[in-house]
């Protein structure tokens, strides 16, 4: 009697591995591939979620994103002559606020990035912050 209950339970158990292994599982949703869909030639109108979904889906790779914040460390830190101006107050016509550039770039080292997206934006924006032409972020 044992051994039919235990031969039992070890059959269903079976059959349901065997069934939740053959089940197939929804295809994941490639907001790329969808937004190249939408794309059928260059007249074709792409919805802003459809690219910014795209962007997104963009895994952090935490060693490319090493290798481009030591790069933007060496440029700021070597030939960038304004890093004293945009830490130092202005004055009016033209105040903005004080940008500590080498140590936003710290700021965003130590941050845990979900997506590539948000961390090329934040790339972008503290160099923006700076209000100089001389100084541009664009992640190609």
């Amino acid at each position: 009697m044992k051994i039919t209950s235990i031969l039992s339970v070890a059959v269903a158990l079976c059959v349901l591995a065997s069934d939740a292994a053959a089940a197939p599982k929804p295809p994941r949703a490639d907001p790329c591939s969808d937004l190249a869909a939408k794309a059928k030639d260059a007249t074709s109108e792409l919805p802003f979620k459809s690219v910014k979904g795209c962007y997104e889906a963009q895994a952090f790779k935490k060693d490319i994103a090493e290798k481009t914040l030591a790069s933007l460390e060496s440029l700021i830190g070597n030939f960038y002559a304004f890093t004293d101006i945009a830490r130092a107050p202005t004055h009016a016509p033209f105040q903005t606020p004080r940008v500590d550039l080498l140590g936003g770039l710290k700021k965003i080292r130590s941050k845990k990035w979900k997506t590539d997206y948000e961390f090329q934006m934040a790339l972008y924006h503290l160099l923006a912050s700076v209000n100089d032409g001389h100084l541009a972020y664009v992640s190609k």
